[in-house]
């Protein structure tokens, strides 16, 4: 456009392709790059099914290899989760230097204003281990939406899931204050269906 920038900041750098990244930078005496490479990596879906494509190499990432630490400054204190939660990526990802900051460090459900004792209510993290025994997945057959395909599902784990949500909702947890996360289409379906049965009752 004709223009000099003093500083150009991109955030989120981590997820940009490296391409996206030098646009900005043509006319940008100094750069910012704002994000974790430790998170998401771009989102590829041209790239062989199986290999890595060389798009998956960042410019923060180039960066990082090129000039270490050096270029580097982490922000140390996160505001979003409780210790017990922050604990495992801080010492599996960062060298157990991420800490909760002190309005979060203990924050649990409970805490909240109208909100009852229950097992979920007062654990900051709760493991359910359904590894083998009554928790088989299965692939929905007959299913004629291409976006389920060979996605799978597994009841026993869509039941426990219910069972959870049923708890938290009992407990004064508005609905909309829930969130239920799976990686795959046929247990989405799976799961709503069995949600909204139980919002019905």
């Amino acid at each position: 456009m004709g223009r000099n920038w003093d500083v150009v900041i991109i955030d989120e750098a981590s997820q940009a392709l490296e391409a996206q990244s030098w646009i900005p930078l043509l006319s940008a005496r100094k750069v910012i790059l704002a994000g974790d490479h430790l998170q998401l990596p771009p989102t590829v879906k041209s790239a062989a099914k199986g290999k890595i494509s060389p798009l998956e190499t960042t410019l923060f990432d180039r960066m990082i290899s090129m000039y270490g630490s050096g270029s580097m400054r982490m922000l140390t204190i996160q505001y979003r989760m409780n210790s017990e939660i922050n604990d495992f990526p801080s010492k599996t990802l960062y060298g157990g230097k991420l800490i909760a900051a002190p309005t979060v460090a203990k924050r649990r459900l409970i805490d909240l204003p109208g909100i009852k004792e229950t097992e979920n209510t007062t654990q900051a993290v709760v493991f359910v281990d359904t590894q083998g025994g009554d928790f088989p997945e299965s692939t929905p057959e007959g299913d004629e939406s291409p976006l389920l395909g060979e996605s799978k599902r597994n009841e026993g784990e869509a039941k426990i899931v219910k069972e959870m949500v049923k708890d938290l909702v009992m407990a004064g947890c508005p609905p909309s204050t829930i969130a239920v996360i799976t990686p795959y289409n046929a247990q989405v379906d799976n799961i709503a269906l069995r949600l909204l049965t139980f919002r019905l009752l």
